[in-house]
């Protein structure tokens, strides 16, 4: 008997608590006005990533170029270089050269 008065009397105590939150929150949503959307603060997270994609692109592009740069050096330098002093240097163009693929 004991414990079934008790959980009624949780129970209405719950119900209660429950109504007193309804009613703070009713009274609540009248004072404060109304939250401003998320939308506001969107287009700085899509212009912040977009930055983010432009500056990783270029340092993608300025490293690719060194790799270039430097595969250009490697394929345009030969023995030959050391046999004869007097040859005029070679002008290779990027266009023209082909890098062989680095092993690691």
């Amino acid at each position: 008997m004991q414990c079934e008065e008790r959980a009624r009397k949780l129970r209405a105590e719950l119900a209660v608590e429950e109504h007193r939150e309804l009613e703070l929150s009713k009274i609540l949503n009248g004072i404060l006005p109304e939250p401003k959307t998320p939308q506001v603060q969107k287009p700085r997270a899509v212009r912040k990533a977009s930055m983010e994609r432009r500056k990783m692109s270029k340092r993608l592009e300025e490293e690719a170029m060194a790799f270039f740069d430097e595969c250009v050096s490697i394929s345009t330098f030969d023995d030959s270089d050391f046999s004869s002093m007097e040859d005029p240097p070679s002008h290779t163009t990027r266009a023209d050269v082909v890098c062989p693929s680095q092993s690691q």
